[in-house]
Parts: structure tokens; C-alpha cells; sequence
């Protein structure tokens, strides 16, 4: 088992989509801790008009950025998570990688 995946197992990720960033992904600042992670994958579709991805008509298109809050019992513990976005060569849309880790549109973890 690497390093990465430990780490994740600690603050309980199961999400196989989530890599910790390369060098120091955890960062103490005071009472807080801060784990630094990205978030990408291969849509199967576009969520938005459902047509299927042959590997070019869904590209990526950018990042978000979202700071979760982790359940932590002696620090606040926070997972800075760099979303993937994507866009839909066919209807224009864009939309977000999602995880497992936190609903949509919510900033705590489940």
C-alpha cells in the first residue's frame, strides 16, 4: 500500500478518483489541518444531454476548487479538492467530476 493511498484510508477516502497532490499533501496551520487533492476521471456521458463519450466528444475544461470539511476529533481537518470540469463538445455544457466523499453542492464531507 503507498503512502497516498494510507493517508486517504486514515481520513477515510475510499474514492479511487482522488490523488493526493504530489509534494506535502497535508499542511498544519494552527488547530487546522489541510489535505491537498485532485479529482479527475473519464465521464462515461455528459450528465447533461446524456450522450455517450467516445474519449473526444467530452473534454476536460479546467478546475474547481472546494474546501471540505473532514470529521476530525483533536483538529479541524480540511480537504482542499481540485475538482476536474468538463465540457460537452455536443450540447456546450459544462459540468464537475463528483465523488462519493461529499454531495453535490455540499462542502462536508459524508
Amino acid at each position: 500500500m503507498s503512502k497516498t493511498n494510507s493517508i486517504l484510508n486514515l481520513i477515510g477516502i475510499q474514492d479511487e478518483n482522488i490523488k493526493l497532490i504530489e509534494k506535502n499533501p497535508i499542511k498544519t496551520s494552527g488547530p487546522n489541518e489541510i489535505i491537498y487533492a485532485t479529482l479527475t476521471y473519464q465521464p462515461q456521458g455528459c450528465c447533461k444531454c446524456g450522450i455517450k463519450n467516445d474519449g473526444s466528444i467530452i473534454i476536460k475544461y479546467g478546475t474547481k476548487t472546494s474546501r471540505i470539511t473532514l470529521s476530525g476529533l483533536e483538529k479541524n481537518r480540511y480537504l482542499v479538492l481540485k475538482k476536474q470540469r468538463f465540457q460537452c463538445k455536443a450540447c456546450g455544457q459544462t459540468f464537475i467530476a463528483q465523488t462519493s466523499v461529499v454531495d453535490k453542492y455540499c462542502y462536508i464531507a459524508n
